[in-house]
């Protein structure tokens, strides 16, 4: 007799040495998870250049105005666009300290200008605040999930599964 699966099975032989990676694009909108978050005036979305991811990107360079992005995860890092007249973001991660990113540079887009450490993998919060002394310019963030848990079926069961001879 053959039974029918009736769940997925996960492949039991090696292990996940990697962790999944979400882009969020800057103009992915809202207050949820895996959506950036405008607050203060200022803010605006418009086509990228020089490379920029989804050919689109976000600015702002009102003192106080900031971004947050709610995402689950290990990890996450911040991309933007480096300009000669663009100035210094202040960016934390859950509202611990701020480390002052400075975007000034040769004109470039899609640059990863910042990296957090290694997260507890749950929920966090990204803040980037505009400082003031120039454009901060957002083009996008990875989010680094950790690896699911590998599910083995102890050792009895996994001998079950054998294949049988029907006669």
């Amino acid at each position: 007799m053959v039974t029918a699966a009736t769940r997925e099975r996960v492949p039991t032989s090696g292990e996940y040495a990697f962790g999944f990676v979400n882009d969020v694009n800057d103009t992915i909108v809202g207050s949820g998870r895996d959506q950036f978050n405008y607050v203060g005036a200022g803010w605006q979305h418009g086509p990228g250049d020089g490379g920029t991811f989804s050919a689109d990107n976000t600015w702002n360079n009102t003192a106080g105005a900031y971004a947050t992005l709610d995402f689950t995860g290990t990890r996450v890092v911040l991309y933007g666009v480096r300009d000669p007249v663009h100035g210094t973001a202040a960016v934390s991660i859950d509202g611990g300290p701020e480390a002052l990113v400075d975007l000034r540079g040769l004109r470039r887009g899609n640059v990863a200008v910042w990296g957090s450490p290694v997260l507890a993998q749950g929920p966090h919060t990204l803040r980037v605040r505009v400082v003031g002394d120039g454009y901060v310019v957002i083009d996008r963030a990875t989010v680094v999930a950790a690896a699911p848990a590998m599910i083995v079926p102890p050792r009895s069961a996994a001998t079950s599964l054998r294949p049988t001879r029907v006669r």
